[in-house]
């Protein structure tokens, strides 16, 4: 008589669970010039991978702060703006400024040309590089006697960082070199590897220069490379030539084509075409415009939607072109894709579509559970991966309300309904020595233990989690 009951419930195959890797000691950066030394890479990939861990997605150029000479500033902020026989000479050394009269209610943004305004029109003419003259053409605004009657405009000023980079014509050698050591590490440890290139920071605001440079040297500075999104020819120079060789060296014959899960061009490109978000909060304060200022809130975006999709489009084909699946960092579902109607978003995703998932407000789904976030939406039935989420500890993120409702928002249960709603591939956020709270400061004991020993960067809670999960091994505790 046969022991079979009769069909079985279909039980999904275990999701597979990957780590960022983001910057050993905390330096941000992993190959090239000034790289960090004397990390522990290879130590922490054979932990990861016996603690059940199957994917580590890593940068590589970050902030670009090793890669060329440091941008030139190209711009600053405004000044001041006043009006004067219809015509408003303002000290700036950029090019946008948001006038408004109270009497008018006009609006401008200047962009060095003649732009609409509600009641009539602004003509701007640049002067020098440090002002514009910006003629006035509208009945609502009275011809004053004198300059001296004046009537004076406000200004919102929302800062532009302007810079300008030239990409080498050729690659430097140590590039290529470090990350042929980096991809011996993960074939060693027999782990999957996901090269992130560049992140978002590398168009943002340039920071001032710092020691991370060759020799230590505070000569280098990250971001201000936006020139190589916007300018076809310096983007062809940064793409044939340092993305080309990176690939290059992936494809040579000592290491398995599969070992490379997918190239990812770019970490998170919607934060340098929005206004808001990392890249302005985090920006140098402008000299005072004379009214109210943006700085830390908001931005001149440095590229148009339409530019970052060409870099990324040049980025993804290059990548497949050498034979292998390519993907961009999106932040945010909504970045790939429409749930509600099911039409795949603007913005290139490469082969294999990635998102974010923090449960942040008006910016991520409202819960993982049951919103179809895995289901088979993108060319040849390909499944989104999940590239970046948080532990319990919700550092980086909030709280899962579909689990916080119920009392059971863990990790471990995390991990269980991503695999539950058919992820898969998820690749969790460190939680060691990120904030302890939002807008707060990290652990400076944490901090300390990062910079001194380079650990794993997940705290006890959610190593534990994690080979419940997997069914792994953890490392020592130290490490």
């Amino acid at each position: 008589m046969s022991n079979d009951s009769g069909p079985q419930p279909a039980v999904p195959p275990r999701m597979k669970l990957g780590l960022n890797y983001p910057w050993s000691t905390n330096r941000f950066v992993e190959i090239g010039p000034g790289r960090p030394t004397g990390t522990q890479l290879a130590r922490n990939l054979f932990n990861l991978f016996n603690m059940g861990i199957e994917v580590v997605r890593t940068w590589l150029l970050a902030d670009g702060f090793n890669y060329g000479l440091a941008p030139i500033k190209r711009s600053a902020s405004i000044s001041k703006v006043t009006v004067a026989s219809k015509t408003a000479v303002y000290t700036a050394a950029n090019d946008f400024a948001s006038i408004m009269s109270s009497s008018s209610g006009l609006k401008l943004s200047i962009n060095g040309c003649t732009t609409p305004a509600l009641n009539g029109t602004f003509t701007v003419t640049q002067l020098s590089s440090t002002s514009f003259a910006c003629t006035v053409d509208t009945p609502d605004l009275v011809e004053p006697e004198s300059s001296a009657q004046a009537r004076p405009v406000a200004v919102l000023a929302a800062p532009v960082f302007a810079w300008n980079f030239r990409p080498p014509n050729q690659t430097d050698p140590d590039f290529t070199t470090t990350f042929r050591q980096m991809l011996r590490a993960f074939k060693q440890a027999k782990m999957k590897i996901i090269p992130s290139l560049i992140s978002f920071e590398f168009g943002g605001n340039r920071g001032e220069p710092d020691n991370r440079g060759k020799d230590g040297k505070a000569s280098a500075a990250g971001g201000g490379r936006s020139d190589c999104f916007t300018d076809v020819n310096k983007r062809t120079t940064f793409l044939n030539f340092v993305l080309a060789d990176l690939l290059l060296v992936s494809k040579e014959p000592e290491f398995d084509k599969d070992m490379i899960f997918a190239w990812e061009i770019m970490n998170e490109p919607q934060w340098n075409i929005n206004p808001f978000g990392p890249l302005s909060r985090h920006n140098l304060p402008p000299p005072s415009a004379g009214g109210p200022e943006l700085t830390k809130f908001a931005r001149v975006p440095e590229l148009t939607d339409v530019q970052m999709n060409a870099f990324l489009a040049d980025g993804v084909q290059l990548i497949e072109a050498m034979g292998f699946e390519s993907t961009v960092g999106h932040a945010s579902f909504s970045d790939i894709l429409d749930i509600n109607t099911g039409k795949v978003a603007p913005l290139v995703t490469g082969s294999k579509p990635q998102f974010h998932y923090y449960s942040r407000i008006l910016v991520d789904p409202g819960q993982i559970e049951n919103s179809r976030l895995f289901f088979p939406f993108f060319p040849n039935g390909q499944k989104a991966f999940l590239g970046e989420f948080d532990s319990d500890l919700n550092r980086s993120g909030n709280p899962w309300q579909e689990l916080k409702s119920k009392g059971l928002d863990t990790t471990l249960a995390r991990l269980r309904l991503l695999q539950k709603e058919g992820c898969e591939l998820a690749v969790l956020w460190p939680d060691m020595g990120a904030p302890v709270t939002h807008g707060g400061a990290p652990d400076s004991g944490e901090l300390k233990h990062i910079v001194d020993d380079d650990p794993i960067k997940l705290l006890p809670t959610t190593r534990n989690a994690i080979v419940r999960f997997t069914g792994g091994q953890l490392p020592p505790a130290s490490e």
